[in-house]
């Protein structure tokens, strides 16, 4: 049992080790698995680290994401990028035109190769699903009501998948603890005033939020179809 154990832990820290590669396909896909892992065996990162004289906050980077979005879309990717740090062990400053991903540097790799992922396919179905629209809204309105609709499923359908892996792992409420106090010490030290904000969920538009509802069933949240050429460590 111990023999399989650390056969496990040493198949994480292979991932993780893919997770620094200069390719971000490779990276983002190893690091996908790696938390794969660790929920799918009850494992902590504390057991994967190998020197235990770690500070816990040694092991948490910020990783930097610009935002592309125009103005008059609204906020809808910040809201994006929120969901995604929330249900991958992260937390996330934002300021201007400029979102920071908080955590282990594999959960961070995560976030911004699915915010990208994501980010292009909202993008193309806003803009078709805007070119067909013959509604009484007029596009703008129904363009960022489609954003936030498509976001507020997507958050949904990310909270279902992260409880389905919680339920599997009797550790996870012990990991989330270990990451978010990892996270704030962290923040205490590099960003000493930063203050929490809300931002304003809102929209105007009707028709464009609901076919935006409509689109976030559609969209893939998985980085590994995307990836799928991609090599990790398997199991045997």
């Amino acid at each position: 049992m111990a023999r399989d154990r650390e056969s496990i832990l040493e198949i994480i820290r292979k991932c993780l080790a893919l997770s620094r590669s200069s390719s971000e396909h490779e990276a983002a896909l190893a690091a996908a698995k790696a938390q794969e892992l660790l929920f799918k065996y009850n494992l902590t990162m504390a057991e994967v680290q190998t020197d235990e004289k770690e500070r816990k906050s040694d092991r948490i980077i910020r990783t930097e994401q610009d935002l592309t979005a125009r103005k008059n879309d609204g906020k809808w990717q910040i809201h994006l990028a929120s969901a995604l740090a929330r249900y991958n062990f992260c937390d996330l400053l934002y300021w201007s035109n400029r979102v920071l991903f908080i955590g282990e540097q594999n959960n961070t790799e995560v976030c911004q190769e699915l915010f990208h992922w994501l980010t292009i396919q909202l993008h193309q179905m806003a803009t078709k699903a805007v070119r067909e629209y013959t509604g009484w809204e007029r596009k703008p309105v129904f363009r960022r009501g489609f954003y936030e609709g498509a976001v507020q499923i997507i958050r949904a359908r990310l909270y279902e998948q992260w409880e389905t892996l919680r339920q599997q792992s009797v550790k996870s409420t012990a990991l989330v603890v270990s990451n978010s106090e990892a996270i704030q010490e962290y923040i205490q030290v590099n960003f000493p005033k930063v203050r929490e904000a809300r931002v304003h969920q809102g929209t105007s538009s009707i028709d464009g939020l609901m076919a935006g509802r409509e689109a976030g069933k559609q969209v893939d949240i998985s980085i590994r179809r995307k990836l799928e050429t991609t090599t990790v460590p398997r199991l045997s």
